[in-house]
């Protein structure tokens, strides 16, 4: 059966889902964490956090970055982590206005005649201006992003409306534990995910659905 026929309300996620984003934010973060002067071995092991992390909000993921991986430094570490987030999301403004659009994208967000939203661990006032940029704002009824949690906002948008099943696509764990913590389904967007092996084994576990382009649920 056509996703467009069971579901009155889908959810995207943006990195790796919307665009083929993921790869380039991890080597934009590489790039601004060796800028800002931290050890090969301290972005190492942040970028290997980074990536195993997608969907989690940027802040908090810089916060474990100085919580774990680089070494002690009480004095300005709060304009420390300023510097990297701020250097950051300067590096995605430009991500986002190069990055391709996923494979079937487009054909899905036409086709679908519900109720569409993004929820995103972006910036949500970035990821607004990005998603208008790229003229994608028309297919949303709704864009959100971060400071707010993934699954808080998934819970927002599904909270006093009438849909009857909705389903969340994303490419990485936060966006399954979105899904599965508002209790709707979830399908795994492959190509890009920065996890794909972790993933593929959840997917057999738990049995969501895999695809590589948005066309197969139009089939």
């Amino acid at each position: 059966m056509k996703l467009t026929a069971q579901y009155d309300c889908i959810i995207f996620d943006c990195d790796g889902v919307i665009f083929d984003s993921n790869r380039p934010k991890v080597a934009a973060m590489r790039s601004v964490l060796e800028e800002c002067g931290y050890s090969q071995t301290e972005v190492s092991n942040c970028i290997d956090f980074f990536q195993n992390n997608f969907g989690t909000p940027r802040q908090v993921q810089i916060d474990n970055f100085f919580d774990r991986f680089i070494g002690d430094m009480p004095q300005h570490e709060n304009q420390r982590k300023a510097e990297v987030f701020e250097k950051y999301s300067t590096a995605c403004h430009g991500i986002f206005e190069q990055a391709e659009l996923s494979p079937g994208i487009i054909d899905l967000l036409t086709a679908f005649s519900g109720d569409k939203y993004v929820a995103s661990g972006s910036v949500q006032t970035e990821l607004r201006e990005i998603i208008r940029a790229r003229n994608l704002d028309h297919y949303f009824k709704g864009v959100y992003g971060s400071p707010t949690a993934k699954a808080d906002i998934v819970a927002s948008i599904l909270r006093d409306t009438p849909y009857q099943k909705s389903v969340l696509i994303g490419d990485a764990r936060a966006d399954y534990e979105a899904a599965t913590a508002n209790t709707i389904d979830f399908i795994y967007f492959k190509p890009f995910s920065m996890v794909q092996e972790s993933m593929m084994q959840l997917a057999e576990q738990e049995k969501f659905q895999v695809i590589d382009d948005f066309r197969a649920l139009l089939d």
